[in-house]
């Protein structure tokens, strides 16, 4: 049951209701610890530290994260180690934009209000994620994880002005993927690489 529940909520989350989705998950990661399923809890917490994302709850989401990193660690569940790096440097580039996007008083200027850009430490930081989540799943072989991490990581330089290391990045993933082809992920790498030219 609480695994169902998750993946309602999941659902919920990513179709535009993501304070609704979020309590589901909430729900069902409590059944899930109150019966003791342990299977893909890594992957339960990811999913939960996501949600809180969309709903602008870093501190919670970086916390669920953690304990899903600790978690993996324990008990040697680190088939989700690549997507959880992936997920925290999506988190620090969704925190930065929502920080930069609040309207600030400008300096000496009391009466006009600025957008400064995203702090450069945030988007240096969630770039070392993407490329610990991408050196990961090289290391493991998993492959689904390097599309994801590579796709991450292009659309992070593409932003940057760097889109020629992009294209060259997941040019090289996406060349791999001729089963498969037609998922989400490699449409979505593949759509970001005609963007990249």
């Amino acid at each position: 049951m609480g695994i169902a529940t998750i993946g309602v909520g999941s659902a919920m989350v990513v179709n535009g209701q993501p304070e609704e989705g979020l309590t589901r998950m909430k729900i069902g990661l409590e059944a899930c610890r109150r019966t003791g399923a342990r299977p893909a809890l890594t992957q339960i917490l990811i999913a939960v530290a996501q949600a809180h994302g969309f709903v602008s709850q870093y501190e919670e989401a970086f916390r669920v994260l953690a304990e899903a990193e600790a978690f993996s660690e324990t008990s040697d569940e680190r088939a989700f180690a690549a997507e959880g790096a992936r997920v925290r440097g999506m988190l620090l580039l969704r925190q930065a934009a929502d920080a930069a996007s609040r309207p600030r008083r400008k300096p000496r200027a009391r009466t006009a209000l600025w957008n400064p850009p995203p702090d450069p430490s945030a988007m240096a930081e969630a770039e070392a994620s993407m490329l610990r989540a991408f050196s990961i799943a090289q290391q493991q072989g998993a492959q689904s994880w390097e599309l994801r991490a590579a796709t991450s990581l292009a659309t992070l330089w593409k932003r940057e002005g760097k889109s020629r290391d992009g294209r060259e990045l997941l040019a090289g993933v996406v060349g791999w993927f001729t089963e498969g082809a037609d998922t989400a992920d490699v449409r979505n790498a593949k759509t970001l690489l005609a963007e990249l030219g």
